[in-house]
């Protein structure tokens, strides 16, 4: 729509995610980010990943360059170490074209 630019798309974006209940994945973001001072979490601490409708991203990975596979709880026999390709969380027995 001519006239509309990238601050109001963002704007409106973070209107409708203001609109909805907050998910799993953000109240568990937020809870960790409150846990230290200051709005920023504890040193060390994992701040879980959300995507735009706030659902857990399937995989997660930490500062450390550790990678896991994620559906509320880190999904056992999926944590890459780092440099290493991580399965793909989506589909079974594939790898993601990346490392961690």
């Amino acid at each position: 729509e001519p006239g509309l630019d990238l601050v109001h798309l963002v704007s409106t974006a973070e209107q409708v995610r203001l609109m909805r209940p907050k998910t799993p994945c953000e109240h568990h973001k937020e809870r960790v980010q409150a846990s230290g001072s200051r709005e920023y979490p504890v040193a060390g601490a994992y701040v879980p990943q959300c995507d735009a409708d706030g659902q857990y991203i399937p995989l997660q990975n930490f500062a450390t360059s550790l990678c896991w596979c994620f559906n509320g709880q880190e999904r056992a026999g999926t944590r890459t170490p780092p440099g290493a390709q991580p399965r793909d969380c989506v589909k079974p027995g594939k790898r993601v074209g990346f490392s961690c």
